[in-house]
């Protein structure tokens, strides 16, 4: 199951996805309505005793949120042209999300934006696209496929 602050948290980020398509740009009205959605989703979770709805905690939401956003970061202040702050902040957002599943989720998300980003770039033969929808589809395969990604990447090799 996927946890629902996990999925409020990338849900949310859905219309920003649409608008970057558009314009470009992710507005930071609703990159903060995602992160209350899903600080809002936790705190009520922690609170009635279902935190997540498993043994995850915060130290998994913020390693996926600094998983994600880190490289976006990085990119950002190397190339303030090619990779937007508005990415970043929607990187911390949904690795966040994802991290509410694991943490290292968060580095699965992003792979999954860029190979889909860039498989995009190069189907439409497109030198620059919007990186906010790779980046909300990535949250979401993550999300959704989160125990196959698990067991294929992080319990290969364990005893069973």
């Amino acid at each position: 199951t996927v946890p629902a602050a996990g999925a409020i948290g990338v849900a949310l980020l859905i219309p920003a996805a649409v608008i970057d398509t558009e314009q470009r740009r992710l507005p930071d009205a609703w990159v903060i309505t995602a992160m209350a959605g899903l600080a809002t989703t936790l705190a009520v979770g922690s609170a009635v005793g279902r935190a997540n709805g498993g043994d995850v905690g915060l130290v998994d939401v913020a390693g996926g949120a600094i998983a994600m956003a880190v490289p976006v970061l990085v990119l950002h202040l190397v190339s303030p042209a090619s990779m937007g702050f508005g990415d970043v902040k929607a990187a911390i957002v949904l690795g966040a999300a994802v991290g509410t599943v694991d943490g290292r989720l968060g580095v699965v998300a992003l792979c999954l934006a860029a190979g889909l980003g860039a498989t995009a770039g190069l189907v439409t033969r497109r030198r620059t696209i919007p990186f906010g929808p790779f980046l909300v589809a990535g949250a979401w395969v993550a999300l959704l496929a989160h125990v196959p990604i698990a067991e294929a990447l992080f319990t290969a090799g364990a005893p069973s």
